[in-house]
């Protein structure tokens, strides 16, 4: 390797940033880790990602129902903020 000039590629360590003391509303667990449902429109779950593009990052809201693994809706922002990733009807 190194008469060739190759050398490894270091990572950082990955760095827990979770604060899970805080005062904020924790929500009750309904579905009890069971996600198998026989009837549509019974239960949704939604998920945020982060996108990186030339111009920054933007921000992916989807909405699936459990029945089918469907995504029914989406949204894309460019903040973060509850405002931005509400899906509006």
């Amino acid at each position: 390797m190194k008469e060739q000039g190759l050398r490894s590629k270091l990572y950082k360590k990955f760095k827990v940033k979770t604060n899970s003391n805080h005062n904020y509303l924790v929500v009750e667990n309904v579905l009890n880790r069971e996600f198998l449902f026989k009837m549509p429109s019974k239960v949704w779950v939604s998920d945020i990602t982060y996108i990186h593009t030339k111009e920054g990052f933007v921000y992916l809201t989807t909405i699936m129902d459990l029945y089918d693994r469907k995504i029914i809706g989406w949204s894309l922002s460019e903040e973060m903020s509850t405002d931005e990733t509400s899906l509006k009807t």
